[in-house]
């Protein structure tokens, strides 16, 4: 017979404390806040977007091209305008990007350019900076960079990890077989 779970009735009044009420208050204004906060970051990650948007299809209008003195200019005209030289530096590079580029060349001679981008890039399930960089990021071959990072410990540290990848590869083969075993058993069963 399974145990059942007994409630415990509180029979004190939390609310008759004042600074126990008060502490209740102001979990429910951080609650308001939070619903806030969450409005506001999803208008500013879409107006970052759009930013994204405009600066490529500028770029294009424009003819700036990467490493060149207009993609300085933008470089420069964002930091002036409040952006971190590291996100001005990201935001260009993104927007002057070939890919990036060739979807707003083709967008520019529409009517509506900027609708024409974001369909564009909706049919490519980009509908955020985030999902835009991922997009142009390469692809990371997780067993190349393994190995270039086994490459570069020093010998004591790649004799230990030899040692612990060889005890892993027994541990795992022995785990096999023992499943192996098992799975025979229930055939012959």
């Amino acid at each position: 017979m399974g145990k059942t779970i007994k409630t415990a009735v509180s029979v004190i009044d939390v609310n008759a404390n004042a600074m126990f009420r008060e502490a209740v208050n102001i979990q429910s204004r951080l609650a308001i806040l939070s619903e806030e906060a969450a409005t506001v970051r999803g208008l500013r990650n879409d107006a970052e977007f759009r930013q994204y948007l405009l600066a490529a299809l500028g770029a294009v209008a424009m003819g700036i091209k990467p490493r060149s003195k207009g993609s300085v200019a933008m470089r420069e005209a964002l930091i002036a305008a409040g952006r971190t030289k590291r996100n001005a530096e990201t935001l260009v590079e993104t927007t002057l990007n070939k890919r990036v580029a060739e979807l707003a060349r083709a967008a520019s001679g529409t009517d509506d350019p900027v609708a024409a981008l974001i369909a564009s890039f909706a049919e490519l399930e980009i509908d955020s900076v985030s999902s835009m960089k991922r997009w142009l990021a390469p692809a990371v071959d997780k067993v190349d960079r393994l190995m270039e990072t086994v490459g570069k410990l020093s010998d004591d540290d790649a004799d230990a990890f030899a040692s612990a990848i060889a005890a892993w590869l027994d541990a795992r083969d022995n785990a096999t077989a023992t499943d192996a075993d098992a799975d025979a058993d229930d055939i012959a069963a």
